[in-house]
């Protein structure tokens, strides 16, 4: 069920963060399941997996990738393309958090990304994230519970806090408490 699938998506990626390993490049379209049957519904699919970790690398204060791709997925923090002065912006474990929330939604609406993101074409990526948060976050109460809910708000206004070299100490803590143990308490299989 979509809970079983959001308690393994905040997981596996917990799991990569305390290892030191940013994913920086989360999106449905790096999620594979196997499948059961025909029809595809969270009741029908098996666990996910996360792949494609080509984009993916070390947490270390010293290291500066490249910035975002000039293929944007819309699933990129509106901060990691904010500078227009040419400035290389240090990947954050945060922008990790903000992508999971948005794949969080796509679970819990069972739609893509770009099905929210067709009604609002002309938004800037600050103001997309603020109508995710105003308009449609409140609406995953009714589809899977408050936990849920709460838990995809928090990755989307990005409430764990980074030191001034934008690596989480005490936010892999507060990801941890409020987002996967909290989705841990769903009631999985029901």
């Amino acid at each position: 069920d979509k809970s079983a699938i959001a308690q393994s998506l905040v997981l596996s990626l917990y799991e990569l963060h305390i290892a030191g390993w940013l994913q920086k490049s989360i999106h449905s379209g790096n999620v594979l399941f196997s499948q059961d049957s025909d029809k595809i519904a969270p009741e029908t699919l098996g666990a996910p997996y996360v792949v494609d970790f080509r984009h993916s690398g070390p947490d270390s204060k010293g290291l500066v990738y490249r910035g975002p791709s000039e293929i944007r997925t819309g699933y990129e923090h509106p901060d990691y393309h904010s500078r227009s002065d040419g400035q290389q912006v240090r990947f954050q474990i945060s922008y990790d958090y903000y992508s999971i929330g948005l794949v969080l939604l796509e679970v819990g609406f069972w739609k893509p990304l770009s099905s929210f993101r067709n009604r609002h074409p002309k938004e800037t990526d600050e103001n997309f994230r603020d109508n995710l948060i105003r308009k449609y976050v409140p609406k995953l109460g009714p589809k899977m519970g408050s936990i849920c809910r709460d838990a995809v708000a928090s990755c989307l206004r990005g409430i764990f806090q980074a030191n001034e070299e934008g690596c989480l100490v005490d936010g892999q803590d507060d990801f941890y408490w409020s987002v996967v143990t909290e989705l841990g308490k769903c009631n999985v299989g029901v």
